[in-house]
């Protein structure tokens, strides 16, 4: 049992000394990326369709990190696109295929302004997940 205790001692050790105090308190605390859990709208053949998923920074404050850059990963129905602002995606377009759509979105933010020491406070800058257009 010693030498588990030990082990883990070790272990700990190690992590933490690799680590500066800043990086080891942001991820504690959890300063990411969350794309919002949601159910994208339904929309209709032939139709305007618009939705959009909102993207939170956890544990701090909004208006210190923006969206760098969104992927879309996987296909969008046919005729709508993407766009990103702020810390919101919005789906636009108009489709002429109906169909289930399956894709998965990632984001990477990253601060308006970086700390002295050239670091973001960020545990994570990217955050993925997946979401579906119904096209009837």
């Amino acid at each position: 049992m010693r030498k588990y205790y030990f082990t883990l001692f070790t272990f700990l050790v190690l992590l933490l000394s690799s680590c500066d105090a800043d990086t080891i308190a942001s991820c504690i605390i959890g300063i990411r990326p969350v794309l919002e859990e949601k159910e994208l709208t339904d929309g209709q053949r032939n139709l305007p369709y618009s939705d959009y998923v909102n993207v939170e920074i956890e544990n701090a404050m909004d208006s210190d990190y923006f969206i760098e850059s969104v992927e879309v990963n996987e296909d969008l129905p046919n005729g709508i696109i993407y766009s990103f602002s702020n810390r919101t995606i919005t789906f636009d377009g108009v489709s002429s295929v109906a169909g289930n759509f399956e894709f998965e979105v990632r984001v990477i933010v990253r601060p308006y302004i970086f700390e002295d020491d050239g670091s973001d406070n960020l545990c994570s800058n990217a955050s993925s997940r997946e979401y579906t257009i119904k096209i009837n």
